[in-house]
C-alpha cells in the first residue's frame, strides 16, 4: 500500500506519517474507569424509538465536549429518535454500544427534499477542533426526503486527525424504521412507481468544504435493499438520493462502502489530499425502474447532482458540451440513467488503493450482471474530471491515481471528461470482476 517508486506510486506527503499512510486503530478507552463514561440514559434519553431524545442527546454531547476527552459520552443500546439536529461539538468523544446504538431522525424538519436538514451535525461550518466517535448508527424513521444523516463541518488542526470508526448510516430495512417490507415492498411489476412514504433520505453524509483532517475507518453507508429483521430477507424499495459527498481536504477512508443511493455513491468535488482504501459500491437494485434521478428530480447544485438527461444524450465526445454518459458508443445498449459508483470532479491528489464498483441488478433481476449476457446492467460507473493544473509549476503531479479498480455489471469501467471511455469490461475481464491495475491522470 505504500509503494516506493514515485513514478508509479505518487504519494501526497500530507496523508503520510514517516514513510507510510496514516492509520490509527479504533480507540478503546481502556485506561479510563467506568465513572468516566456518561450514559445517555442518565441524561434523560429513552431510546425506545418513540420518545423524542433530541434535547437529551444534545445535552449529553455538550457535557462530554466540555471535558475534551476525559469523559466519554456513551449511547446505551437503543433507538434514539430525534426531531431536530443533534449537534456534536469539538472536544466530544462518543462511543455507542456496538451495533445497537441508533440515532434516528424523524419528523417534519427532515421532510422537505428541497431544504436538506442534518440529523447529526459534527461541528459547525468553519468551526475548528477535534472529535472521536465510534460504534454509532445514524438512520431515519419513515419518509424523510430532506434528511442529511451526517453533516461533517469540522476542521481539525495539529498532528492527530479527528476520527470516525464504525460510524454507519443505515436507511430502512430494520425494526422501528417504518421502512420495512410492510411499508416499502418492491414494485418491479409497476412502471417507474415510487411510494412517497419510502423516500427516506436526501444524503447519507456530506463532508463540507470547511472540513478537513478526518480519518474514517470501517464506515458503511447503506440504503436497505432488503428487510434485515425479516427471516426471509424480503427485498424492499427504499429511496435515498446521495451517498458520500466529499468537498473537504486531507481525508482518509479506510475500508468504507456506500450502497444503493439514487444519484451517486461516492462523489469528490473540489477536494484535495484524499486517500481511499478498499472502497465498495452497489447501484440500487430497482434501477432502471425508475431510472435516475427519480424521485430526486430537481437538481441540487449545492450537492453537485449529475445531469442525467444531458449525460445520456447521444452525441459525439468532440461536441460541446461533452455528454460523458452518451450511449451511442457503448456496446449492448445498457441503461444509462443509473447511479454513479464514483465521481471525481476538479479534485487534487486523490489516491485510490482498491475499488469495487458493482452493478448486479436491473429491476431486482440479476440477468444483466451475468457473463453470458454481457455485463450490461449499466453503461458507465466511474467518471473523472481532473483538476486544472498550474502549467507554471513544473512540480505539479498527477491529480488522480487508482490502483486495482474492479467493476461488475458496467460496460464502460472508466470515463474521462476529455478522453471519453477508456476501458471496457470485456477487455479487462479476470474472473468475478473486470480489473484495471493502474490509472493515472
Amino acid at each position: 500500500m505504500s509503494g516506493r517508486d514515485a513514478a508509479y506510486f505518487f504519494q501526497p506527503q500530507t496523508l503520510k506519517r514517516d514513510y507510510t499512510y496514516y492509520e490509527r486503530a479504533k480507540p478503546q478507552y481502556e485506561s479510563l474507569s467506568a465513572s468516566s463514561f456518561l450514559s445517555a440514559r442518565d441524561y434523560g434519553a429513552v431510546g425506545d424509538g418513540v420518545a423524542d431524545d433530541t434535547k437529551a442527546l444534545n445535552t449529553l454531547f455538550q457535557a462530554a465536549a466540555e471535558t475534551n476527552g476525559s469523559r466519554i459520552a456513551f449511547l446505551d443500546a437503543g433507538y434514539y429518535k430525534v426531531s431536530d439536529t443533534v449537534y456534536i461539538p469539538p472536544g466530544a468523544h462518543i462511543v455507542g454500544e456496538a451495533l445497537a446504538a441508533v440515532i434516528m431522525g424523524a419528523g417534519p424538519k427532515f421532510g422537505d427534499m428541497e431544504k436538506p436538514y442534518p440529523v447529526v451535525m459534527i461541528g459547525k461550518p468553519d468551526e475548528e477542533g477535534r472529535i472521536e466517535m465510534s460504534d454509532i448508527i445514524v438512520s431515519t424513521q419513515g419518509a424523510s426526503p430532506g434528511a442529511v444523516l451526517v453533516q461533517y463541518n469540522l476542521k481539525t488542526l495539529g498532528d492527530e486527525p479527528s476520527g470516525l470508526w464504525d460510524v454507519h448510516v443505515r436507511i430502512g430495512g430494520f425494526a422501528r424504521s417504518n421502512l420495512q417490507s410492510a411499508e416499502c415492498p418492491t414494485t418491479a411489476q409497476l412502471t417507474n412507481y415510487i411510494k412517497p412514504g419510502c423516500i427516506a433520505a436526501h444524503t447519507s453524509m456530506h463532508i463540507t468544504p470547511s472540513a478537513g483532517h478526518l480519518y474514517m475507518e470501517n464506515n458503511w453507508l447503506w440504503v436497505a435493499d432488503h428487510d434485515i429483521d425479516d427471516l426471509k430477507m424480503t427485498q424492499i424499495s427504499v429511496f435515498a438520493g446521495r451517498g458520500l459527498l466529499i468537498e473537504g481536504s486531507k481525508i482518509w477512508l479506510v475500508g468504507t462502502a456506500v450502497e444503493h443511493h439514487t444519484l451517486y455513491q461516492y462523489q469528490l468535488v473540489n477536494a484535495s489530499n484524499i486517500w481511499m482504501g478498499q472502497i465498495q459500491t452497489e447501484t440500487p437494485y430497482y434501477q432502471p425502474n425508475p431510472p435516475a434521478p427519480h424521485p430526486f428530480n430537481v437538481r441540487n447544485m449545492k450537492y453537485w447532482d449529475p445531469d442525467f438527461d444531458a449525460d445520456c444524450q447521444s452525441s459525439s465526445y468532440n461536441a460541446e458540451p461533452r455528454d460523458v454518459s452518451a450511449t451511442h458508443d457503448i456496446p449492448g445498449s445498457p441503461p444509462c440513467a443509473m447511479a454513479w459508483g464514483l465521481r471525481i470532479l476538479n479534485s487534487q491528489d486523490v489516491v485510490v488503493f482498491g475499488a469495487g464498483l458493482y452493478s448486479f441488478f436491473n429491476n431486482y433481476r440479476t440477468n444483466c450482471s451475468r457473463l453470458e449476457t454481457g455485463e450490461n446492467c449499466q453503461a458507465r460507473m466511474l467518471y473523472v474530471e481532473e483538476a486544472q493544473k498550474d502549467l507554471r509549476n513544473s512540480k505539479v503531479q498527477s491529480t488522480v491515481e487508482m490502483y486495482n479498480l474492479n467493476t461488475v455489471g458496467t460496460v464502460s469501467m472508466l470515463t474521462h471528461h476529455d478522453a471519453g471511455d477508456l476501458a471496457f469490461w470485456h477487455d479487462n475481464f479476470v474472473n468475478f470482476a473486470s480489473t484495471l491495475a493502474v490509472f493515472r491522470c
